[in-house]
Parts: C-alpha cells; structure tokens; sequence
C-alpha cells in the first residue's frame, strides 16, 4: 500500500515526533548534563587551536622553541575541528530545528559519538598540547619582559655557601628616573643585616627590592642592578600582614602564625633569605623589643641569610652581642626649613633619627 498526498506529511511529522519523545524520554537528562559540560569549551578550544597553529607557524632556532613546536604539531588542527563541532551546541537553542535534527537523525547522539571519536583519537594528546602552550607562554612572558628592561643586568649565580653581592640595586618597579640605588653584600662576612631607620626612610622599600630581583635572578631574568651575583635559596618574608575578621585572627595571632611557618621551613634544613619588617607590632614595647631579640637569636643558629628591618635602634645591639653574625646599616631622613626629606641611601651603623612628632605637627594632630 503506498501512501500519498496529505497523509503521508502526516505520517512523517508523526515519525518525527516518536522519534523526537523517545530521544528525550530515554536520553535527555544524561544528554544534558553531557552537553552542559562540554559547550563551556567552545573559546577556550578555539583559543588553543589559534595559538597552537600560531607556535608550529614559527621557526624556532634553539633547543626549547624546536621541542615544543614539534611536540604540538597537529594540535592546531585538533583543536580546532573540535572547536567547530562545539558550535553545533548553539543550534539546540532553537526549539525547532532540535525537534527535527533529533528527529531525523538524533543529532544529539550524533553529536556525542562525535564528540568521543575525537577524544578517542587525542585524548593522550591533549594536555601535552595545552602544556606546550603554558610553556610557550612562560618563555615569552619571560623574553617580554628582558627585552623591555635593557639597562637591566644579567644576574650571576654563585656556588658554595650563601651569598649576595650587588652594586648599585634598585627597586624594579620604580621608574628609573626616580629610583635610588644600593649595594648589597651579605653572607661573605656577615649573615644577618639589621636595618634602622625612621617613618618613610626605606626600610620596607630596600627589603622588597631585595626580595624581587632575588626572584628575577633565580628565574634568568634581569635584575635591577649594575651587577647582581647571589647563591640560589629560598625566601621566606614577613613583610606585610592582615588581619582577618572572618577567620578570626588578630594582626598578631597572623603575624606570629607566619613566623612559625618561617621557622618550620628552615627546620628543613634547606638555606632561605628572610626578609623580615618590623615584627611583633602588634605587641607592646618591651614584649616586642624582647620577642625581636630572642627571635634574632633563633635565625643566626639556622641556615639562612636575615635582612631585619626595625624602627628600634636598641635590636641593633646585637651586633655587639654577635659581630660575626649581624651587622648594622641604616636609612636617614634629614629636617630642612621644618620639612623632612629622605635620600633612601644605605648607610652602615645605627639611626637615632625620629621623624614621627614632627610628622604630626605638620599635619595638626598634636
């Protein structure tokens, strides 16, 4: 019996309708959550796709580039064939043609077959790929940044025990019009440098100079120096910390929870630089003065190198105390026509300069 006319749209809309009921009876919800899942993807496979076909597009001459661009050759074109089968999800936004594309054919399932294939064929193949990228991406950020510092000094590193010497270091973050430089030489004759100074004179400024080119040295960048040589170590610091509310925790209870963890890794055995600014502030006087001490003490017995910073010039008879272990230097500010001004200048010895009285009456408050 053939059918014809009328009946047969009718018999075809009908199929299209079984079809389509059955499909989301049996499958729609794991469907979904499938699908949810997947089409988040859609750039990010995209993005991949581009950079992968931008990095095996280049000739590279050195050892790493050459790896890395044979290592995620085809990844390009992977990337993007499933970038472009990611893009039919936006057709199941139209109530529509889902209703027929499920009926016809169950795209949906087409779709995750589809989807599996392709990870069947570069499953082992895909995080070797985004990691060439994550790679690719580092050296270049790394490049970037040397080629946009070029008075910047290449950093040498040093065997044996630790040590740092750097002539005429700056913060790297301060325009270079504007940034003051220092020398540096600790862990040849001393281990432990206490820093003085008044409010504003540079203290905290020079221990995060030191602390930031100590990391661009040890990653192959450029320092902010004129030569820059050190040992390769840790750093560990106290430099700024937080109360927090939420966790209930006091300045205090941060910052001696800190300390612990300073002195847990150097238990380790492995040497560290500290970098440590004015700790126990938030104790008084004489429990800081002493607590600052003892703590002092308890570095100089462990493999490290300490750059102490400090507005009390009584920590820095320590050096008295141990003259082959600490040494002091200090930053002065300087009273001119009722201002006070700072060169930021590293000098040796201990400051007895005060600055904050004057500070206020400057602005009224006393």
């Amino acid at each position: 019996m053939v059918v014809a006319g009328p009946a047969y749209f009718v018999y075809v809309i009908m199929a299209f309708f079984l079809n389509t009921c059955f499909h989301q009876v049996f499958f729609r919800s794991k469907i979904n959550q499938y699908l949810s899942r997947f089409g988040d993807f859609n750039q990010l496979f995209s993005t991949w796709s581009q950079l992968s076909l931008l990095i095996t597009s280049k000739k590279f001459e050195t050892p790493i580039g050459i790896e890395i661009s044979n290592a995620i050759k085809g990844g390009g074109q992977a990337l993007h064939d499933i970038a472009n089968l990611n893009k039919l999800i936006g057709y199941r936004l139209n109530g529509l043609i889902i209703f027929i594309m499920n009926g016809i054919v169950f795209f949906d399932i087409w779709f995750i077959l589809q989807v599996e294939n392709w990870r069947k064929r570069n499953d082992r193949y895909l995080f070797s790929w985004i990691d060439c990228i994550v790679q690719m991406d580092y050296y270049n950020s790394l490049a970037n940044y040397k080629f946009n510092h070029p008075t910047f000094c290449v950093a040498e590193l040093l065997d044996g025990s630790n040590k740092i010497n750097a002539k005429r270091m700056g913060h790297p973050l301060i325009p270079s019009g504007q940034v003051v430089r220092n020398d540096l030489m600790i862990g040849i004759t001393t281990k432990a440098h206490i820093i003085t100074g008044s409010n504003m004179s540079g203290k905290s400024t020079f221990l995060k100079a030191v602390g930031i080119n100590m990391i661009l040295a040890l990653n192959g960048l450029p320092v902010c120096a004129e030569s820059f040589a050190c040992s390769n170590f840790a750093i560990a610091s106290c430099i700024k910390i937080n109360d927090s509310l939420g966790e209930n925790q006091s300045y205090f209870k941060a910052e001696i929870t800190r300390l612990s963890q300073i002195m847990e890794l150097l238990r380790c055995g492995r040497p560290y630089l500290i970098l440590l600014d004015e700790i126990l502030k938030g104790t008084n006087a004489i429990d800081k003065r002493e607590g600052t001490r003892s703590f002092y003490r308890n570095l100089s017995n462990l493999n490290c190198l300490a750059m102490l910073a400090t507005h009390d010039p009584e920590i820095g008879l320590l050096e008295e105390e141990t003259p082959d272990h600490f040494k002091n230097f200090h930053f002065e500010s300087y009273v001119v026509d009722s201002d006070i001004t700072f060169d930021y200048l590293l000098r040796p010895g201990i400051s007895n300069t005060k600055n904050a009285s004057l500070l206020m009456r400057k602005l009224n408050l006393i």
